[in-house]
């Protein structure tokens, strides 16, 4: 059985080991060692990211008790290899998933709540409960999260055999076959995990809880820690600094001043829509009543675009199209009184690289085409 280093130091970043398999697959290898530091994705975790021989790691993923690694090209077999972690990108998934079992265990402890989901995103880590959680309560949870960091407790993992561990309470996702791997801390979480963690809480840094949605019938709570928790703080500071720069005030005024922006932001735009429909019905009523009435209008947006067109069927007895440019052609919406406007719209699409649709009735899209093609082309097709 391959000799898992990353248990035994997670702190490791160099190793050496000896190829055993290499096996192709598609246009990739899966080598196999003898012993091995890189962290298999597992238990919500990802794979470690590094070197072997200089050869990038693609991916790392244990199967049938062996640690597969993933190379664009072969190792001899029996062949040294030295092995390279980046560590960086370990550390920070240790203080993640560390900083997830606090707040999964207080969630636990707090409303007897089940983790169903974990995710080391990109951007975010998630976790998915089986709970409403609400702003105040995560406020609270955050609170008491980072009481355990600043604790600098000793993050302790034990391994027990089924029969030693059928009196102790821990949470589990899975029924887990064979030994059992405990992660505990201390007065906030006892886990079965297979994941590497950091040694003490203290180097988690900062727990940060960005926000709780609802997810199916719980809540999912999106967290950053330790450097990426700062560098997301560091972000939004950057962004309030600018607009308060902006609007001339200081930064806790920011929220305040935004949100009387966007309330003065509303009324504007009510007073042009208004303003803009008594433009549209003067000049529309100047117009003489014919079959088809095609305008091309620049300028509008999709809203102004269906008003104009919807005042515009009152002077067209079969059909109104309205065309306002957009990059190198146009957005368009047609509608009528009398006629289905669906297979035409299919028509004009085909002709002019366009898409779009609607009901029989009132159709929109967009194209690309001069007005004078498209002119031509609907008086023949209406």
């Amino acid at each position: 059985m391959i000799e898992e280093l990353y248990y035994k130091n997670p702190y490791l970043t160099e190793f050496t080991a000896t190829v055993t398999e290499c096996i192709p697959e598609k246009e990739q290898y899966k080598l196999v060692l003898s012993q091995t530091a890189f962290y298999p994705e597992g238990g919500g975790q990802p794979a470690d990211k590094g070197t072997l021989n200089d050869n990038t790691v693609l991916n790392v993923q244990s199967k049938n008790n062996k640690v597969y690694h993933y190379l664009e090209k072969p190792l001899e077999v029996g062949s040294e290899v030295k092995g390279k972690i980046d560590f960086a990108y370990r550390f920070r998934n240790m203080q993640h998933h560390s900083g997830e079992h606090i707040v999964s265990g207080l969630i636990c402890q707090k409303f007897g709540a089940e983790n169903v989901g974990f995710h080391m995103g990109k951007d975010v880590v998630t976790m998915d409960f089986n709970h409403t959680i609400t702003k105040e309560d995560l406020i609270e949870i955050e609170k008491e999260a980072n009481r355990a960091v600043f604790q600098n407790l000793p993050i302790e993992i034990t391994i027990y055999s089924h029969e030693e561990i059928k009196d102790l309470h821990y949470r589990s996702k899975k029924e887990i076959e064979g030994d059992i791997r405990i992660v505990k801390v201390p007065g906030y979480d006892i886990c079965a995990c297979c994941g590497v963690h950091v040694t003490r809480t203290g180097e988690i840094g900062l727990i940060k809880l960005l926000r709780a949605d609802k997810y199916k019938t719980g809540t999912r709570i999106s967290m950053l820690c330790g450097e990426r928790a700062l560098a997301h703080f560091n972000l939004l500071a950057e962004n309030m600094n600018r607009v308060s720069v902006l609007l001339s005030i200081k930064d806790e005024e920011v929220a305040e001043a935004v949100e009387e922006l966007y309330q003065e932001n509303k009324a504007l735009e009510s007073q042009i829509t208004r303003l803009q429909n008594e433009l549209f019905t003067n000049e529309i009523n100047a117009m003489p009543t014919e079959e088809m009435k095609i305008v091309f209008k620049d300028g509008l947006d999709s809203n102004a675009l269906r008003n104009y067109c919807n005042k515009l069927k009152e002077k067209a007895e079969k059909a109104a199209i309205v065309f306002s440019k957009d990059n190198d052609g146009y957005r368009y919406v047609m509608m009528s009184r009398s006629i289905n406007l669906q297979p035409i719209v299919k028509e004009l699409n085909s002709a002019f690289q366009g898409k779009g649709g609607g009901k029989p009735d009132s159709v929109q899209g967009q194209l690309i085409g001069s007005e004078q093609e498209i002119q031509e082309f609907l008086k023949k097709a209406l």
